[in-house]
């Protein structure tokens, strides 16, 4: 493991070397945040494991939730890099790494890997792998290859980019490929062809003094071309809206983020994050003879409040989210999957940059889409409480 860290940090700093003149003189700085989670995972098992199998399991945990990390930052004149490690308890992934021109007058140009713009709103919940609802209100799409141009202007600020989203998506079981894009190795009926990169823009700006608004929408479309005469072409196409905004107060804050869209789950990470379920929540869902697909529209959010008591945050937060898969009424589907969490928590701080934060956090799975998954009327997911304190250090 340490030889891995090394091995990327000295790789990080030969790039940024490179990318410096010998002649330049760069502002460098070294970053990192250690986070660890302990704590029970109380579950409600409900009926994945069929008519009269087991319905609970208690179980106890002490894990990195994943994004631990160390960054590297370098500046050059107007041109800033930027390279970000996620150490994982068993591996080490790339979370960032792109470089950002300013070019005057509020505009700057960035290119590389990097957060997404489309419905960048989290709330505070830290458990279960300091999820932040995403998959339980939050639209998360994660970070991504992208070229992105911002204008910073007095009075808002608009962004827009083109993103390397790889679609992926499960079509279910009455299509031959369960995967159509990861595997056409093993009997898949496509070929994956993307019609456009995906594109996002959002504008942020101040209708009040105390209130920040943020709009988002994004496009993308692709086909999957049938590799054989008898399996018909599908055209999928991916589009959304959602409004992420605050509104401060002297000792409080409300957060909150609402989306719209359709065929989500393809292209958005983590937005089905429920444990059991053929069909994922999101996606096109086969028609009713089964060689096409029919969209399917999702919508969700959450609201968060926060109260600040220094040196303690409360945080009281709630998400849900919505896919109505029942498009194609011989299908048998039902009418939709919904998932919902619940949380509380108290940021704590210790020092200047470390705190612990005790929650409480409830994940309800919803049923699945096949009112049969686990057995005749049995479609229940289930849900999970988990009871711990996350702990964090930033440096």
């Amino acid at each position: 493991m340490m030889r891995k860290i090394f091995i990327f940090a000295a790789a990080a700093l030969f790039v940024l070397g490179m990318s410096t003149p010998s002649w330049a003189v760069a502002d460098f700085a070294i970053g990192a945040s250690v986070r660890i989670d302990a704590g029970w995972q109380f579950s409600d098992l409900g009926d994945t494991n069929g008519i009269g199998g087991e319905d609970s399991q208690t179980q106890w945990f002490l894990a990195n939730p994943g994004n631990s990390r160390i960054n590297f930052k370098a500046t050059v004149g107007d041109v800033t890099g930027f390279a970000e490690l996620a150490l994982a308890s068993t591996d080490i992934g790339l979370r960032h790494a792109y470089a950002s021109w300013d070019m005057g007058g509020g505009g700057s140009l960035l290119f590389g890997h990097t957060w997404s713009i489309m419905a960048f709103g989290f709330t505070d919940n830290r458990l279960n792998a300091d999820n932040a609802n995403i998959g339980f209100g939050t639209l998360y799409f994660s970070r991504n290859p992208q070229i992105r141009y911002t204008y910073a202007g007095e009075a808002f600020t608009v962004k827009v980019a083109i993103e390397d989203n790889d679609p992926t998506t499960e079509l279910g079981p009455l299509f031959v490929a369960e995967d159509p894009i990861a595997d056409v190795a093993e009997d898949d009926p496509y070929l994956a062809e993307s019609f456009t990169p995906m594109f996002q823009a959002s504008v942020s700006f101040n209708p009040l003094e105390n209130v920040s608004l943020t709009p988002s929408a994004f496009y993308q479309a692709y086909e999957l071309t049938g590799i054989t005469a008898a399996t018909s072409d599908v055209d999928i196409d991916a589009f959304g809206f959602a409004l992420d905004g605050r509104v401060d107060f002297d000792i409080a804050r409300i957060s909150f983020e609402g989306w719209i869209g359709e065929n989500l789950g393809v292209v958005a990470a983590g937005f089905d994050s429920r444990p059991a379920g053929t069909i994922d929540a999101g996606v096109p869902v086969p028609d009713a003879a089964g060689t096409d697909v029919e969209d399917v529209t999702s919508w969700g959010g959450f609201v968060q409040l926060t109260f600040r008591f220094e040196p303690a945050i409360l945080n009281l937060g709630a998400g849900y989210q919505e896919s109505d898969v029942e498009v194609s009424p011989g299908v048998g589907f039902e009418d939709d999957v919904t998932s919902a969490a619940y949380f509380i928590n108290v940021l704590y701080n210790l020092t200047d940059n470390m705190y612990i934060q005790p929650e409480l956090l409830y994940q309800d799975y919803g049923d699945a889409a096949d009112p049969n998954e686990f057995g005749a009327g049995q479609n229940d997911i289930g849900s999970d409480i988990f009871a711990g304190v996350h702990f964090q250090a930033d440096f």
